[in-house]
């Protein structure tokens, strides 16, 4: 396991990798203060460099208003890149939108098409 000052320095040298952790480290409080302005700072950087749990993490925020300004559409978005990319948590949340109408319009099938999809992916 990597030292908290090589994740740090792997950030700065612009790691996506270490740059999502922390990211999560500050969207949890795991190892670091508990700051999601912080965290969607971190997935900011990660996702602008293609990182797909950056940007399903970036959009859950960018949805929510956690850490950011609502950007429902904006999380769509995102998510939508991630659930292309075939990742699960990215579907699931990215179908809830699509069955409340968060950033998208209301698709009910298209919302279980994706719950079902990230059911499926465990």
């Amino acid at each position: 396991m990597a030292s908290g000052d090589d994740l740090f320095e792997r950030a700065r040298n612009g790691d996506a990798d270490a740059l999502f952790q922390l990211g999560v480290n500050h969207l949890y409080g795991t190892n670091a203060p508990k700051d999601p302005v912080l965290a969607a700072g971190y997935f900011e950087q990660a996702a602008g460099k293609g990182h797909v749990p950056a940007m399903r993490e970036l959009g859950i925020l960018k949805a929510s208003g956690e850490g950011v300004d609502p950007e429902p559409a904006e999380g769509a978005r995102l998510l939508g890149i991630a659930a292309d990319e075939l990742d699960p948590s990215a579907m699931y949340h990215l179908g809830l939108m699509y069955d409340k109408g968060i950033g998208v319009p209301v698709d009910k099938q298209k919302a279980v098409r994706l719950l079902a999809y990230a059911a499926m992916m465990g």
